[in-house]
């Protein structure tokens, strides 16, 4: 073998390995931990969970998180709007807790999207309709965005069930996969919690 051809055999064998699916994923998701766990959590930062769904599925409303102080009234509450600007389901939560929330989001196996920009959640009615479960994260960095598809969305979603931070949460959060079709072992649709 000469010395070009040898070369040519490297250079076959650096591509397929810097191009293979399971090296892509790799560095996806590397990437995705460290967009998500530089950012920072103060008064700013809010998490979004939206899937428009189907004509039969009840969840059209996204379910969107914000921080606040410990002695904010609305901390760990839960309320929805149902006005033209209703923005969803919201509710309040620590710094500690939205951090753990976004190191859990960062442990998924999702591909996140960064931009300077700062979103802001509108009017749920007049957020796109799309194929896919949306989650988008607002920082005073900018939006970080990430989809999943329909056939992971169960799965990806069950994980986070262990750092909502009350039963009431939970119940909310374990609705909205019941309503887009996820079965979620011991939720009672009908026994929403007090708090």
């Amino acid at each position: 073998m000469t010395t070009r051809e040898r070369g040519q055999v490297a250079l076959f064998v650096t591509v397929a390995v810097l191009f293979s699916p399971s090296l892509s994923a790799c560095r996806a998701q590397t990437t995705g931990q460290r967009i998500l766990r530089d950012l920072p959590v103060d008064r700013s930062t809010a998490v979004s969970f939206f899937y428009f769904g189907d004509v039969w599925s009840h969840w059209r409303k996204p379910m969107n998180f914000y921080v606040v102080d410990p002695a904010d009234p609305r901390l760990h509450t839960v309320v929805v709007d149902q006005g033209l600007d209703s923005k969803g389901w919201e509710t309040w939560i620590t710094a500690s807790e939205m951090r753990t929330l976004i190191e859990k989001l960062s442990q998924a196996d999702l591909e996140w999207q960064q931009s300077s920009k700062i979103e802001y959640f509108g009017s749920w009615l007049k957020r796109p309709a799309v194929d896919w479960f949306e989650i988008t994260v607002i920082s005073s960095n900018g939006t970080v965005k990430s989809r999943i598809r329909l056939t992971r969305m169960c799965d990806e979603l069950r994980q986070l069930d262990s750092v909502m931070a009350t039963p009431r949460i939970l119940w909310q959060f374990q609705t909205l996969r019941w309503d887009d079709g996820c079965a979620v072992p011991g939720y009672h649709n009908e026994e929403a919690p007090k708090n």
